[in-house]
């Protein structure tokens, strides 16, 4: 469990043992995940799969932030015309 995630649940409204509980379900489901990881690394067929789903993750991810920066800025550059 990581105490930063703890303090951040915490801050956001939820009771120690909620913090606790998700924090625990957070960390088993990690464990999990580096298991099924492992496992499936040993199948060679399935490792351009795993590339073309981890490079799609962090494509979505970068999207979805870059997205919101160009949201805001369009926003800002209305609101400049109208002054």
């Amino acid at each position: 469990m990581c105490v930063g995630d703890f303090a951040l649940l915490l801050n956001a409204g939820m009771s120690v043992k909620q913090a606790l509980i998700y924090n625990a379900i957070s960390a088993l489901l990690c464990i999990m995940g580096m298991v099924v990881g492992v496992a499936v690394s040993n199948i060679s067929a399935a490792t351009s799969w795993i590339f073309a789903v981890i490079a799609g993750l962090f494509l979505y991810i970068a999207l979805v932030d870059m997205v919101v920066l160009v949201h805001y800025l369009f926003i800002y550059s209305q609101n400049q015309h109208t002054i």
